[in-house]
């Protein structure tokens, strides 16, 4: 049995990130719940198992400035930094099993499944 890396490394192999069942092409629920939120756009944002998603790109379209990026699937980042080209290098791209990982610094905000989590 692969594990979960493994598993979600051969997803985004396999098929086109916007062929998944998960995909939308604006992450309309994300951006929603952001818009009410009016933090600086410096603070400390990242996405949680976001992967080949959109909403990066939007983010930074926001004037988003201090944003990671942290999926357990190499090529569904590759996908999104490719996608972002030159912009992707404002991006902190963090490939790694979430429930192992141990932040090296703090994120004020979080972000998982269109919510967003403030954390003091």
């Amino acid at each position: 049995m692969p594990d979960r890396a493994e598993h979600w490394e051969t997803l985004y192999v396999t098929k086109h990130a916007d062929t998944v069942s998960w995909y939308q092409p604006a992450p309309a629920p994300s951006l929603d719940a952001q818009a009410r939120i009016t933090p600086a756009k410096s603070t400390g944002l990242i996405d949680v198992g976001g992967g080949a998603s959109n909403l990066v790109d939007a983010l930074l379209e926001r004037g988003w400035r201090d944003l990671a990026v942290l999926d357990i699937a190499q090529p569904a980042l590759d996908v999104a930094r490719a996608r972002l080209g030159e912009r992707a290098d404002d991006v902190q791209w963090i490939a790694t099993d979430i429930t192992t990982w141990r932040p090296g610094r703090r994120y004020a905000i979080w972000h998982d499944r269109a919510v967003f989590h403030f954390l003091t």
